[in-house]
C-alpha cells in the first residue's frame, strides 16, 4: 500500500470527469468568495475532453461568475487554434462556446504566426499583466499524464527541466509532434491545488512506476511536483490504477 499521495480513484471516464468538476467548482466558488477572482490552467489531450463537455453542458455551465475568472492553458501545442492537435481548440470546442466567458478573459497561447520562443515570451507577458502586482499563483491547474511521464509539456530529458526563472519555456526538440510551449514545473508548484487527471488501461505502467520508484524528474517530469504532493488530488480511474493500492484513497462511485 502506497503512503502519501491523494489518490480519488473513480470507476470510470464518467465519474472522473463528474468529479473533477465538482473540485473545479469548489476552487472556482472558494476563489471568488476569498479574492474576488479565480485563475484557473487547463492542459489538453483524451483525458480532459468529458470534464470539458461536463464544464459547458452542466447545470452552472452559464451561472457561472465566470466574469470573475481568468482561464489559462498549462501548455499547447505550436499549432493554429482550428487544428484538431489544439489544446485551446478543445476547450474551445467544448464549452468556451457555451459559457458566458468573457473574450478578454480567455489567454490562450498563440502560436501562430510566430516561433515557439517568440510565443512563450508573449504568453509570459500576458500571465504577468493579468496577475500584475500579485505573485503568480493559480488557484487551480488541471493537468494530465503522458504515458512517459511528462507533465503539461514538461518532456523526459528537456532543457526546460532546468528552467526556473521563467514562468514559461519553449520546447522544439523533445516533443514528438509539435513545439510545445509549457509553464516551468515551478509555476505549477506554486499552484493552490493541482488535478492530475488519468484514465485509460494504457497508463497503468506509467502510475505504477512514478508511484513506486524513487524521484526521477529527469526521466518522468511528473516528480518535479512531488513538493507540492499536499495540494494535488490525484484523479485515476479504476483501468488506469490497476492493482496499486493508496493508504487513505478516496473513492467516488
Amino acid at each position: 500500500m502506497i503512503k502519501g499521495p491523494n489518490v480519488v480513484c473513480v470507476a470510470g471516464p464518467g465519474k472522473l470527469a463528474e468529479k473533477a468538476l465538482e473540485i473545479f467548482d469548489e476552487c472556482f466558488s472558494s476563489a471568488v468568495a476569498e479574492r474576488g477572482r479565480f485563475f484557473v490552467a487547463f492542459s489538453g489531450g483524451k483525458t480532459p475532453e468529458k470534464f470539458f463537455q461536463l464544464l459547458g453542458q452542466s447545470d452552472k455551465a452559464k451561472s457561472r461568475r465566470w466574469d470573475k475568472a481568468e482561464l489559462f492553458w498549462a501548455d499547447e501545442r505550436c499549432v493554429a487554434p482550428e487544428r484538431p492537435a489544439s489544446n485551446f481548440g478543445l476547450a474551445a470546442g467544448t464549452f468556451l462556446h457555451r459559457a458566458a466567458i468573457p473574450q478578454s478573459n480567455i489567454h490562450r497561447i498563440k502560436c501562430e504566426h510566430r516561433t515557439p520562443q517568440q510565443a512563450a515570451s508573449e504568453y509570459e507577458k500576458t500571465i504577468r499583466d493579468v496577475f500584475g502586482r500579485c505573485d503568480v499563483e493559480f488557484d487551480l491547474i488541471m493537468l494530465g499524464l503522458g504515458g512517459d511521464g511528462h507533465i503539461a509539456s514538461l518532456m523526459p530529458g528537456s532543457e526546460t527541466l532546468k528552467i526556473t526563472d521563467r514562468l514559461t519555456a519553449a520546447d522544439v526538440l523533445s516533443a514528438k509532434d509539435y513545439p510545445r510551449i509549457t509553464l516551468t514545473w515551478p509555476v505549477l508548484c506554486n499552484a493552490r491545488k493541482l488535478v492530475v487527471m488519468i484514465s485509460g488501461a494504457e497508463k497503468q505502467s506509467i502510475v505504477k512506476r512514478i508511484f513506486t520508484s524513487k524521484p526521477r524528474p529527469d526521466l518522468w517530469p511528473v516528480h518535479l511536483l512531488w513538493p507540492a504532493m499536499e495540494r494535488i488530488v490525484w484523479l485515476i480511474d479504476e483501468s488506469a490504477c490497476g492493482e496499486l493500492s493508496f493508504e487513505g484513497t478516496g473513492t467516488a462511485q
